[in-house]
């Protein structure tokens, strides 16, 4: 079976939120494409393993190299920083969703948008530490399914 085809599979078990299936799939397939490996990235965090996602998604993100590429793909930096967030480390996660250019990415501008309505729920002291990047160290959650596919 072919990654496009397993892609799709994942895709819909994803979309039916089989998330375990979807997992097992994964599993079954030991590729390690960029698709496959965002998608078991999307699998843990949805499966509440961020500690396991940050580690998938880092290496996709960071490519082997001490920065993140810039010309690496927006969906993926958005899973790491995503997973970041859920994990609690809202400096880095911030700092990586700010730098995304959220016109090609529906994912990316729900994260923008996530990261607003959190900002405009700040007090004036918590906007003011918000806009010199001293950004809030209580958990930000989503109220959507973390992670987007390839």
């Amino acid at each position: 079976m072919n990654t496009q085809n397993i892609s799709t599979q994942i895709r819909t078990l994803l979309d039916n939120n089989q998330v375990q299936e979807a997992m097992q799939l994964i599993t079954r397939t030991k590729s390690e494409t960029d698709q496959i490996l965002n998608a078991q990235g999307v699998c843990l965090m949805r499966l509440g393993q961020t500690k396991d996602a940050v580690k998938v998604l880092r290496s996709l993100a960071f490519h082997g190299l001490p920065a993140i590429p810039s010309e690496r793909p927006a969906v993926i930096q958005a899973n790491y920083a995503t997973a970041l967030l859920l994990s609690g480390d809202n400096l880095q996660a911030i700092d990586i969703i700010r730098r995304l250019d959220d016109t090609q990415q529906p994912y990316v501008a729900r994260l923008k948008q996530t990261l607003k309505n959190v900002k405009k729920g700040l007090g004036l002291w918590g906007r003011f530490l918000w806009a010199i990047t001293l950004y809030p160290k209580a958990k930000i959650t989503l109220d959507y399914a973390p992670g987007a596919l390839l």
